[in-house]
Order: C-alpha cells, then structure tokens, then sequence
C-alpha cells in the first residue's frame, strides 16, 4: 500500500481476511500484467534485460525521494518490525538508527572476528559512512520484476519492504544467494545507481559468511 500511494506500479490492494496468528491470512490485490521476469528472461536480449533494469532503477530512485515517518529508525513500512531474509531468522525489531543496524548485525558475526580477521574488517566497513534512510523493497529479484513484451510492468511482493539504508535494494537480498545464481546478481548490480554502493556489497557479503548460521 506505500508502494502504490508513492506512484509505483505495484498491485493495489483490495482487502485482507485474518485467519490468525498462526494460520496468517489471504490478500486480495488487484493484478499487475504480464509475467515475472524469472519466467520470461530467456526470451530476451542482454540489452532488452539492460532496458528492464533501469526502468526498474528509475522506481527505486522515485521511492528513494521520499522521507521516512520514522526518522533515522530501520524498520518496517509501519514503524515495526523487519521481515527480510537479509536479517538473522527473517525477522527483527525496529532499530532506531542505521548504526543500532550494523552494531546487532555485527554481533552475529562476532564470534568468528579472531579466525577471519580480514572478512570481519571488511563487515566493519559498513560503519564507515552515514546513510540515509529510504523506502525500500527488501527482496529486489527477477521473481518480483514483472515484464510484458520486453518492458517493464511493476513489482510484486512487498512483504519485504521498509525503512532502511540507502543501498538497500542496492545490495540484498543479492548477498545471501548462492554462486549459480551470478548471472542474475550481475544484472541486478548493473541497475544505474547501484555503482555507488560496491563496497556495501562486499561488506555484507564478508558479513553473510561469518554469520550465515545465524541467517538459514
């Protein structure tokens, strides 16, 4: 629903049935057209993929425009709770600056900072620099990217989405797939904008192998 109200082509929903806490429960929305770019990249040339990308570059830096309700806080698209893959067991609590963010993701690398030294330096890095704090997606992949006739249509599940640092969609949930999926990763490095976030990809990378038992 933020998604939609800042002007993204993302589905608008239509109502929502409870069933519980532990059953969860079922939302109607309305259909964004064509089929997911997962489904469809075969079809299509690298320039054509090229194309893709930065329109869906162009919505990420229209969302990036506008300011969070929360202020400095990492969070969910309501103030709560984080619900991402790129966080040790896809849920956390509402931190209130990006560094609160880094100083609980470091911890879970922790106790492996004396036999990796370098990649812990690395994971560190993520200190370093101020950022700020966007309206992102949170699982940015070709399984979300829908394409009709080799152009873009919208983005889908913004189950993910939230509050958080600036290279966000930049970055995740790129770090924690597995090496066959290069490829892909390249493409979805290559939206413009994303070149300024390369040493954020290799921090999180460095921070995903010292802590990927906390992760799966």
């Amino acid at each position: 629903m933020t998604a939609h109200a800042m002007g993204l082509p993302s589905p608008r929903v239509l109502c929502y049935t409870d069933l519980g806490t532990i059953k969860g429960g079922w939302i109607l929305m309305t259909r964004i057209p064509g089929e997911t770019l997962w489904d469809s990249h075969q079809s299509y040339s690298d320039e054509e993929l090229t194309a893709i990308m930065v329109e869906v570059s162009d919505c990420l830096h229209h969302i990036r425009r506008f300011a969070s309700p929360y202020g400095t806080a990492v969070c969910g698209p309501d103030g709560g709770r984080i619900y991402t893959r790129a966080v040790p067991k896809e849920t956390w609590r509402r931190r209130e600056s990006p560094e609160d963010f880094y100083d609980d993701m470091l911890i879970c690398a922790w106790n492996m900072k004396d036999r990796f030294e370098k990649e812990y330096a690395e994971a560190c890095k993520l200190k370093n620099k101020s950022y700020r704090i966007v309206f992102g997606h949170g699982d940015l992949h070709f399984s979300n990217i829908m394409v009709q006739d080799g152009r873009f249509t919208g983005i889908i599940d913004w189950g993910s989405a939230g509050w958080y640092p600036e290279y966000w969609d930049f970055v995740h949930p790129m770090s924690t797939w597995c090496e066959e999926w290069g490829w892909a990763v390249d493409f979805l490095y290559s939206m413009p904008g994303g070149e300024e976030y390369e040493q954020e990809r290799k921090s999180f990378d460095a921070l995903i192998y010292l802590s990927c038992d906390q992760f799966f």
